[in-house]
């Protein structure tokens, strides 16, 4: 994570900040007191909507999701997250996730950044189950080079020691990736991974 794309993030969140104060203001000044709370209750949705990234207990996976939320934006691609875990018990080190979903996300952006693609879309989920941890990343638009990719997360994922069971696969126009992490540790009494059975594409 690069320094420069949060403050960049924190400079684009300063100026529509801005921009929302002028257009309630103007809309107050124009006596269209309705039209300045339905903008109020628009922007307190997506606010909330936010909170949701806002609110994980991993502040590198955050930082991680607030970048992806602006880089998106700025190239017209629409973010999808489904984020149903705060991850306080999350004791394995915070870039053990955070590095292999900015991988999965950088590469994302890269292939739906081509001109040629229509409706692109990243959606990313992140669920908790049996104790353990779910990401999955999918975007509408197949890999280049998906041996590349699958190397670059098995290198982050390395100093896993076993821990993390991955899965990428490409389907139509579309790729999937996803990991799964233990949410505690010993306390868990989990099985590795590998010794276990996931079907991680079943659900979305």
């Amino acid at each position: 994570m690069r320094v420069d794309q949060l403050l960049d993030v924190i400079r684009v969140q300063r100026h529509d900040f801005l921009n929302h104060l002028q257009v309630i203001s103007g809309l107050i000044q124009l006596n269209k007191s309705d039209k300045a709370k339905d903008y109020i209750d628009r922007i307190s949705s997506e606010m909330k909507k936010l909170s949701a990234i806002t609110k994980l207990e991993i502040y590198e996976l955050k930082a991680v999701l607030l970048v992806a939320a602006n880089e998106t934006a700025k190239h017209q691609i629409e973010f999808v997250y489904d984020i149903n875990s705060r991850m306080e018990n999350f004791l394995l080190p915070g870039e053990l996730v955070a590095a292999p979903l900015e991988k999965c996300i950088e590469t994302a952006l890269k292939e739906l950044s081509k001109p040629e693609l229509e409706d692109r879309c990243l959606q990313v989920s992140i669920n908790e189950f049996d104790n353990n941890i779910w990401f999955k990343v999918s975007f509408n638009t197949l890999l280049t080079n998906p041996g590349s990719l699958e190397s670059k997360l098995k290198n982050c994922l390395g100093i896993a020691e076993g821990k993390i069971h991955l899965e990428l696969r490409t389907f139509q126009n579309c790729t999937e990736v996803a990991f799964l992490v233990p949410g505690t540790t010993e306390s868990t009494g989990m099985q590795n991974p590998k010794e276990q059975s996931y079907n991680f594409f079943s659900s979305t």
